[in-house]
């Protein structure tokens, strides 16, 4: 489905925003404990600028950034958007943070984690260096939490994310992702996986094959019965409980693999399509 709304090129838009004072006119309207906000208390919010020049930065916000009804003014979504990524910090702040030591251990050698933030939150072993998490996160996030609360909260950032683009929904611009299947079995640790791209905004993410059956019903009740809730793991157990399955490529055409887990004298293998759908769930010995 096409939309028929008319919107700005990035440029036009970049260049609407190029004013210090149009950024604090949104800024303004955002504070306002109001639905609505007048030309007058927008103005004097801001300091009360030159009548003309002020009337003139507005105008240009009007239509895309800026509501104008019988009550004043309000945030379009654009607005509210542009405001938010402010707020978040993304487009204002450079944050560093760590190496903090979490609650957890390295799969490959047994080391401590740790998470670190660069502009990007890092979860990785300071021992091997081995790398368990990377992800986009917004600065703002790291503000009044400790190495733990950061690296739950991240955890938990990252799998939310990256189950938006397993379905298809872009985490960034909500268009649709591609999928592509890296098959690597046999020939690196790495195994097979997925990674999912946005052609639109350019986000990309690689998720192990088994993020794509650690939350299918079946894996789910396997566990559960066994005395293991996968649907409160962080990433980092996932990642190490899933040491112990195994992955088969059954056929190349059409593309179809295997996944089996084990627990407490059991097993459970599920099939997997060219899409990385579950189509068959069976124990298995």
């Amino acid at each position: 489905m096409e939309s028929d709304a008319e919107g700005f090129s990035p440029d036009r838009a970049f260049w609407l925003l190029g004013d210090q004072m149009r950024t604090a006119i949104l800024r303004a309207v955002w504070e306002s404990s109001e639905e609505t906000i007048t030309f007058s208390e927008i103005r004097e919010q801001i300091g009360s600028p030159d009548s003309g020049k002020f009337n003139y930065h507005l105008n240009k916000l009007v239509g895309h950034f800026l509501s104008k009804g019988d009550g004043g003014y309000s945030l379009t979504q654009a607005g509210r958007e542009v405001v938010r990524a402010v707020m978040a910090g993304t487009i204002t702040k450079h944050a560093e943070i760590g190496p903090g030591p979490i609650d957890a251990q390295c799969t490959e050698c047994g080391g401590t984690l740790v998470v670190r933030y660069d502009e990007y939150g890092i979860i990785e072993c300071e021992d091997c260096g081995e790398l368990v998490m990377w992800n986009e996160f917004p600065p703002a996030g790291l503000d009044t939490r400790s190495a733990e609360e950061f690296a739950s909260t991240f955890d938990r950032w990252t799998q939310v994310r990256f189950g938006l683009a397993m379905d298809g929904i872009c985490p960034n611009c909500a268009c649709e992702t591609t999928m592509e299947v890296l098959d690597r079995a046999g020939e690196s640790a790495d195994g097979i996986a997925s990674m999912h791209r946005c052609e639109n905004c350019k986000y990309e993410a690689r998720v192990p094959l088994f993020g794509h059956v650690i939350s299918h019903p079946a894996t789910v009740s396997f566990f559960y019965d066994r005395g293991v809730d996968v649907t409160e793991m962080p990433y980092w157990r996932m990642r190490s409980l899933a040491r112990e399955f195994n992955e088969d490529v059954i056929s190349q055409n059409p593309w179809t693999a295997s996944i089996t887990m084990r627990s407490d004298g059991h097993a459970l293998e599920l099939t997997l399509d060219e899409s990385l759908d579950v189509v068959d769930v069976e124990p298995s010995e």
